[in-house]
């Protein structure tokens, strides 16, 4: 379709009208033009294509740090602030800090005022 197009625009001027005929040196221009082109949007989705694989493959390495038990000493993942790229760790024997602001958290009874 592309190649098409390049064609018709060396055929047809801007209204329609059959084109002058381009010189070879301009069309050696418009090649390495369009060449440059075709390689600079090779490279932006071959790069794409790696950053997608890489965020799949941090992806795979969380979940099994999720699935995985931690073993003896070892540091467990806590998943509250844990992201694809932050990882938030607490040793086996604390349970997770509660997530709830601390103005939302009940009050204790203070055993000292009763």
């Amino acid at each position: 379709m592309k190649d098409q197009m390049l064609q018709d625009a060396t055929r047809y001027g801007r209204r329609g009208y059959p084109a002058t005929k381009v010189s070879t040196d301009d069309q050696h221009k418009l090649d390495a033009l369009k060449q440059d082109t075709d390689a600079r949007s090779k490279r932006y989705v071959d790069s794409a294509a790696r950053e997608a694989a890489e965020i799949q493959n941090s992806a795979r390495n969380l979940q099994s740090l999720f699935n995985d038990q931690p073993k003896q000493g070892e540091l467990k993942l806590n998943p509250a602030g844990t992201n694809l790229y932050i990882r938030n760790y607490q040793a086996p024997d604390t349970s997770p800090p509660s997530l709830l602001p601390a103005h939302t958290q009940p009050l204790k009874p203070n055993p000292a005022t009763h």
